[in-house]
This record gives structure tokens, sequence and C-alpha cells, in this order.
């Protein structure tokens, strides 16, 4: 007898805690936050605003790091020169400018190169 008490107790307390949005459209909802289309070349910078969700100082390699708005994650390097001293706590607010460059392709996804931070 306790255990569908228990059940019931437990199915209330997370139907509580769900996020109830107020938006009846979630495309519209997520418009504002969604990144700009990406560059496909170095001529056309792309200003990317959104949370860092992952930053690595990789030494003389550069600077390694994800940001997402919430819907994509996009992956970014830096040479170490620009990278300086930039750091990012996980989730921290950040903007920067990112330019597609073949040449700094160094994983498994494609990866934007910061050009500045903003």
């Amino acid at each position: 007898m306790k255990q569908p008490l228990l059940l019931l107790a437990l199915m209330l307390f997370i139907a509580g805690c769900s996020d109830s949005s107020s938006d009846s459209d979630p495309s519209t909802a997520n418009a504002a936050h969604a990144f700009p289309p990406l560059p496909t070349s170095a001529a056309d910078p792309v200003t990317l605003s959104g949370s860092m969700s992952f930053w690595m100082y990789e030494g003389d390699g550069g600077c390694f790091g994800t940001i997402t708005d919430g819907l994509a994650e996009v992956w970014l390097w830096v040479d170490v020169d620009t990278c300086g001293e930039t750091d990012y706590e996980e989730n921290q607010p950040a903007k920067v400018e990112v330019i597609f460059s073949q040449e700094n392709q160094y994983g498994p996804e494609k990866m934007y190169t910061i050009t500045r931070f903003l």
C-alpha cells in the first residue's frame, strides 16, 4: 500500500519541478537565442553570443572551447597569442567573433577560429 502512494508522491514532485514554459510555440521562443549562420570562410566573420560550455588552454597549441546558444554547440579554436590570458568558467557568458579556416581543423568536429573576444 505504501509503494503506490510513494510512487504517486514522486510523480507529483517531478511534475511540479518540470519546466512549464508560457510560450506555446517553442520555435519562436528559441529563435531569439539561435546562433546566426556560421561562416564558410575567413572572409565572412560572424559574432557568436552564448555560454562557453567548455574551455581549455593547450599551451603552444592555443585554446579550444565550445560555445552554446542553448540549441547548438560550436567548436572553437584560437591561437596562443590571441588567447593570451583569456579563461572561461563552465557556462560563463561569452561573445566572440569567428571565421572558418580549413587550416585550423584539429578534431573530428568542424572548428571555427576565434579572431576576437568581444
